[in-house]
């Protein structure tokens, strides 16, 4: 069943679809980021699917790369197969890092709803100190929604979680608190993750400010910031964030691809180009115009 606004689109996404078994590779490669820029429009076809899981075998492994971000894009508008995720985590493995980023991009979307397999998890826990930021954020923002299906994480997990809360990506260190945030609400927490989330209290980024006060305020829900001193509860209570920012912080810069970027609005601080109709920058998370 295709969703789409009118018959024009209807047809561009079935001859798109056809276009994924070409036996040209540009043309797959092409097709596949086609399928990733109209689903982001809300224009897409669950007939895509099967398709793409195979491109995820492709010789190419641009096409691969493709293919799995259109997976995590059609994941994002509830169309899914899970007979994907073994082919996307044999992907997570691969050595270059753009297909790798790919993979747990898509994976973190289906984890988003819910959908994983129990090596997923711990995939997801290997790849936390990935040479590539993207994978890095990805996969814990990843093992956050995780924690909104309940799953038990070693202990080893969130320690490494506090660890990239120094990492110097600020979406990194941005996904680290969520994570850790999401698994203190499930009473799952280190009161080791006090101390360094205090610090990203005045960290250079705004939205990691933000975030950081959500998570303290979880632990200290839990009783945890008894252990910690009342001139620094003082100093959490002092910090002001609104709750509509900070959720859009936290779910925005890993909701879509990269994949059909608008080349006309720039981050104001580090100048990357903005994607679609994002409102904060992927790379340092800055409030888009």
């Amino acid at each position: 069943m295709i969703r789409s606004r009118n018959f024009r689109n209807e047809s561009t996404v079935k001859r798109t679809i056809r276009a994924l078994s070409s036996n040209n590779k540009t043309v797959r490669r092409d097709a596949a980021k086609s399928i990733s820029i109209l689903s982001k429009k809300g224009i897409y076809d669950r007939a895509a699917v099967k398709p793409l899981v195979g491109l995820l075998s492709d010789a190419d492994k641009r096409v691969c790369h493709n293919a799995a971000f259109a997976l995590g894009d059609l994941a994002d508008c509830d169309v899914f197969d899970k007979s994907a995720i073994s082919q996307l985590m044999r992907l997570a493995s691969s050595r270059d890092d753009i297909v790798r980023w790919s993979a747990v991009f898509a994976l973190r979307a289906y984890a988003k709803k819910g959908i994983f397999q129990p090596e997923t998890v711990q995939l997801f826990e290997s790849l936390l100190f990935d040479a590539n930021k993207r994978v890095r954020y990805n996969s814990a923002f990843a093992l956050g929604y995780l924690a909104r299906s309940s799953v038990v994480l070693d202990g080893s997990t969130i320690y490494s979680l506090i660890t990239l809360l120094s990492d110097r990506n600020s979406i990194v260190r941005g996904s680290a608190v969520f994570a850790l945030e999401c698994f203190a609400k499930e009473d799952v927490y280190d009161v080791s993750s006090v101390k360094p989330l205090m610090s990203l209290l005045t960290d250079s980024n705004v939205h990691v400010r933000r975030n950081a006060a959500r998570a303290l305020n979880v632990l200290k829900e839990k009783g945890v910031m008894m252990d910690v001193g009342n001139n620094n509860v003082t100093q959490i209570n002092n910090i002001h964030y609104g709750d509509k920012i900070g959720t859009q912080v936290k779910d925005s810069v890993v909701q879509r691809s990269n994949i059909g970027a608008d080349t006309k609005r720039k981050c104001p601080d580090c100048g990357k180009e903005a994607v679609d109709n994002d409102k904060f920058c992927n790379e340092c998370g800055v409030k888009l115009e």
